[in-house]
């Protein structure tokens, strides 16, 4: 069976890029360019993930990508899309995106 065609996952090429928005690690900008919600840091602490999304990404559209692409291991899984500013190593989460203007960081807890 398996994840259809548009789900599989990719061969990642990631940099060490950073960035005033707190984002470490991107994909290869292809996928930046095409996808609406990429998994940008798949752990910030314990019980949260950094997604950068398109500004008219909804939460169900967040969520879905989230639990396919790094399942968190949690009854619930990933739940909440964090809308309201959160204090994290000194980065605050919700930010735009410094490489794409028209996409925002958002911190998803589970």
């Amino acid at each position: 069976m398996g994840l259809p065609p548009h789900r599989r996952p990719e061969p990642y090429a990631f940099t060490t890029q950073n960035s005033g928005s707190g984002c470490h690690f991107f994909k290869e900008e292809r996928r930046m360019t095409m996808e609406r919600v990429i998994v940008t840091r798949p752990f910030v602490g314990i019980c949260h993930m950094q997604v950068c999304a398109v500004e008219d990404a909804t939460d169900e559209e967040i969520l879905e990508v989230c639990n396919i692409e790094n399942p968190s291991g949690t009854t619930n899984g990933w739940n909440t899309v964090c809308h309201t500013d959160h204090d994290f190593f000194g980065k605050t989460a919700p930010v735009k995106c410094a490489e794409y203007p028209n996409r925002t960081h958002f911190l998803v807890s589970c």
